[in-house]
């Protein structure tokens, strides 16, 4: 194996690991933050004497820096998905892009995964709490 290949094969390495760990700590923040919000709810719920106007402000935070923060992970994502795909194109076997290909040839049009579902969640929940509030 040539240098320019094994330095190849090291930075490929070394992007996968980077990649993963960017959706490890976007799954945790997501984790986070609905326990946060949970707690909130519950709080609020088990008390009939607290007022829920309390627990408005730091849900509607929560919510935007949950939201904020999976955008912005899933930005870096793309980018250095982008740059995997790249180094893959000098490599003798593409194994992400073979994957991303047969994963994409299998989804139905109306099929949405984990990605969507991390934006929408902490949306509808701003959306829900911030008109529940003004109601």
């Amino acid at each position: 194996m040539d240098d320019d290949h094994a330095q190849l094969l090291a930075m490929h390495a070394t992007l996968v690991e980077t990649a993963c760990a960017s959706e490890t700590k976007r799954q945790n923040i997501s984790v986070v933050s609905m326990t946060v919000i949970s707690a909130g709810i519950a709080v609020f719920a088990s008390d009939a004497n607290f007022p829920f106007i309390a627990i408005v402000p730091p849900i509607l935070i929560v919510s935007s820096i949950w939201f904020i923060t999976v955008r912005y992970y899933q930005q870096l994502a793309a980018v250095k998905w982008q740059v995997i795909h790249e180094i893959e194109e000098k490599l003798v076997f593409q194994p992400f892009k073979r994957e991303w290909d047969e994963f994409t040839s299998r989804k139905g049009c109306l099929t949405f995964g984990p990605s969507t579902l991390e934006q929408v969640v902490p949306a509808c929940i701003f959306i829900a709490v911030f008109a529940y509030s003004v109601y």
